[in-house]
């Protein structure tokens, strides 16, 4: 009787598809711009740890001294479904004031037009500190 119980339950479980891991993914600052008319912009570098196959936004604070001065999203496009593709760019906007830290609030992927909020423990801030240029 057990036999009878287990086969089918085996074959069910192996033909089962596997469960699609979440989005997950480092960010970095590697660059500030200015946009003009009073608008400059941090640029981000997000590198794949798993496929991103839907649209992500990321509310960012901006703080200076602790403080909060001013809050963006960053809208970043489907990435890492393969070697080429593994890293994206996108950009925040803020009013050029001075910026010391960006902190993360929120993450959210856009599945077919609806926001899902996506854990922080998927978003991993990477701080990149540029090498200094001498001559």
């Amino acid at each position: 009787m057990t036999k009878s119980f287990l086969l089918p339950l085996i074959l069910t479980l192996a033909a089962a598809p596997a469960l699609a891991e979440e989005p997950s993914f480092t960010i970095r600052n590697t660059d500030v711009g200015f946009a003009g008319q009073g608008v400059c912009t941090f640029v981000f570098t997000l590198q794949a740890l798993s496929v991103v196959d839907n649209p992500i936004e990321i509310e960012v604070d901006f703080l200076e001294n602790g403080e909060k001065v001013g809050n963006s999203v960053i809208a970043v496009e489907p990435f890492g479904q393969s070697r080429a593709n593994q890293t994206q760019t996108a950009i925040a906007e803020y009013g050029c004031f001075d910026v010391s830290q960006i902190r993360i609030v929120r993450a959210w992927e856009i599945v077919n037009g609806k926001r899902l909020k996506m854990p922080l423990s998927h978003v991993h801030p990477d701080y990149y500190r540029p090498l200094e240029i001498v001559k």
